[in-house]
């Protein structure tokens, strides 16, 4: 007999082939020759024919292995292919963008990751979180032992995922107790008062607010009385003009990608994260015409709003149609002025992170002609904000031109933490002027010692000035407590200076571990959009006898105390045990 798979002659008992190793079906077909099985001889080529089984078909177990294959096959060209997409110029420096912005918002780094923010922002975002906050500070000649003004504030905040806040601030000036603050909030109603200065509590019906301020005459009254100028669609064109200028921005950024031109150019070795790396470099194209249509948008956004033309006019003492229409002529030369492409040089590093950008550009006004150059480094290791230089310049026409430089640097090695900044801007005007700047600040962090320092200096035309501080950072738990000492500080200019002021901030967070529950259903409420002028006068008459006396507490002297019975349920915050920091 001979095998239906390869043609192959073998003995008729033979359960599988001896040259290709298929089984052999002894009960479904007869055993056939050479011919009857579709295998010729003479051209020893293969043409299978289809077997007439009885009962169940046969699993398909060759094809099976054949569509595999061909599966495989597929995939490894649609990698290929794929790889070949995603290394083209326009998409590595699409990816470049969104990696470096990425990093740059979500990589912690130096103190901020030292204290744990980033975890304590979560916590926070989430909406079930109870923070307690104090901070106390004194001015004055600190090594006199002398406070000119010594205040402290503390307070807690408990806020749960359906709205809710619940909430107490309190402080004192020198010796004498100042009267705390209690709030609540949720989505009908805001409710506060002090328990120590007035016997009830003053709240606002978020719906009856609503009512109120859509009166024209309420708005009247509170422009006459208070000065106070409310429009109630104010906040919804807020809304609208930031949702507006972001879907402008996405087309526009949109289109830039897909239509400008992008090519490698050589290599470029840039220090990231204290290594020299070679960088592969690109040049974008931007057609004048695609600039022109981004400023066009964003001009038709800024002249068809209300809000900020009259804005704008109020700020320049005129009219809102004049300064339409001066925007307008102030677009219409601008845009008059963009006779050429954009072209930008842009280097890609580790992480397909974006290292570089620079480029340069000139107005051709029929005005005036400028020209504006710069580029921007990225370059730290976790985020790329650690380590920044920028440096920027622009020319008007031979009658004047500036120069601004910024540089950043943060190093973390370990137990300290470095961070150095550098600010220079430098302006020549035709012979009429040269003037210059400079800033410098130095901030260090020891994290075995809990020391940091920090120090600042500012020279002007005819001025020079620094400042310096230096405290402590103790009873930290990551991204759940910390305090923060100042424990001097001073200012001074032309190398005279003074300790003046001393600070303790002190900050912890923990989950919310049960929903805020209303606790103003016991309290006396007043409603504060239905005060008249006596119950002003009352209220003030109140409060003043209470600040007399039990409101602000001077140590040794009588004074009378505050009823236990005006003081609401909940002003004292809630026991926890999540952490204790002392405080």
């Amino acid at each position: 007999m001979y095998c239906t798979n390869c043609g192959a002659e073998m003995p008729d008992d033979a359960l599988f082939c001896t040259a290709c190793g298929e089984k052999i079906d002894h009960e479904g077909e007869a055993a056939v020759g050479p011919e009857e099985s579709g295998y010729n001889g003479k051209t020893k080529k293969w043409a299978r024919k289809r077997k007439e089984t009885s009962g169940a078909p046969k699993s398909p177990k060759k094809g099976i292995k054949i569509a595999l294959i061909a599966a495989a096959g597929i995939a490894v060209c649609g990698l290929a292919a794929g790889a070949v997409l995603l290394n083209q110029p326009k998409a590595v420096i699409a990816r470049g963008v969104k990696n470096t912005w990425k990093a740059m918002c979500t990589e912690e780094s130096g103190v901020a990751e030292y204290l744990g923010l980033r975890q304590i922002s979560r916590m926070v975002d989430t909406g079930k979180s109870r923070r307690k906050a104090e901070l106390s500070v004194s001015v004055g000649p600190q090594d006199m032992g002398i406070g000119l003004a010594d205040v402290g504030l503390s307070g807690w905040l408990e806020k749960d995922d359906k709205g809710k806040m619940l909430g107490r601030v309190s402080g004192t000036m020198g010796e004498l107790e100042i009267a705390g603050l209690d709030f609540y909030h949720d989505n009908e109603k805001t409710v506060a008062g002090s328990p120590e200065l007035y016997s009830k509590y003053f709240y606002v019906d978020h719906q009856e607010l609503k009512e109120k301020l859509e009166d024209s005459k309420v708005r009247k009254m509170l422009k006459d009385e208070f000065g106070i100028e409310w429009d109630g669609e104010l906040e919804d064109e807020r809304l609208d003009l930031i949702a507006e200028y972001w879907d402008v921005s996405r087309e526009n950024w949109i289109a830039l990608m897909k239509n400008m031109s992008v090519e490698k150019i050589d290599k470029r070795t840039f220090t990231v994260g204290g290594k020299d790396k070679a960088c592969q470099g690109y040049e974008l194209t931007i057609d004048r015409d695609d600039i022109r249509q981004v400023l066009e948008d964003m001009d038709d956004v800024m002249l068809n709003n209300s809000m900020l033309v009259n804005a704008a006019a109020e700020a320049s003492w005129t009219s809102p149609e004049d300064m339409k229409r001066q925007l307008k002529e102030i677009s219409k030369r601008l845009l008059g002025a963009l006779k050429n492409d954009l072209v930008l040089q842009v280097y890609v590093g580790p992480k397909g992170r974006i290292v570089c950008v620079e480029g340069d550009y000139t107005l051709n006004g029929d005005v005036i002609t400028m020209s504006l150059g710069g580029s921007l480094e990225l370059t730290g290791k976790k985020n790329p904000l650690d380590t920044v230089y920028l440096e920027a310049e622009g020319k008007v026409a031979s009658m004047a031109a500036a120069k601004l430089t910024f540089s950043r640097e943060l190093n973390d090695s370990g137990n300290m933490i470095k961070d150095k900044v550098d600010l220079g801007l430098s302006a020549t005007g035709a012979g009429m002027f040269n003037v210059s700047a400079k800033a410098e600040a130095n901030a260090s962090l020891n994290k075995e010692k809990g020391r940091w320092n920090a120090e600042a200096s500012l020279t002007l035309p005819g001025v020079q000035g620094s400042a310096s501080a230096n405290g402590t950072v103790g009873d930290l738990a990551k991204g759940k407590q910390f305090v923060v000492t100042l424990d001097d500080a001073s200012v001074g200019a032309y190398g005279l200076s003074m300790p003046f002021v001393g600070i303790t901030a002190s900050y912890g967070v923990e989950p919310l571990k049960e929903e805020i529950v209303d606790p103003t259903e016991d309290v006396k409420l007043v409603n504060v959009l239905k005060l008249t002028r006596d119950d002003l006068n009352e209220i003030g008459s109140e409060i003043g006898d209470n600040a007399g006396s039990g409101g602000f507490v001077l140590p040794g002297v009588g004074s009378k105390s505050v009823p236990a019975a005006t003081t609401a349920p909940y002003t004292e915050a809630p026991e926890t045990t999540a952490y204790d920091s002392g405080y």
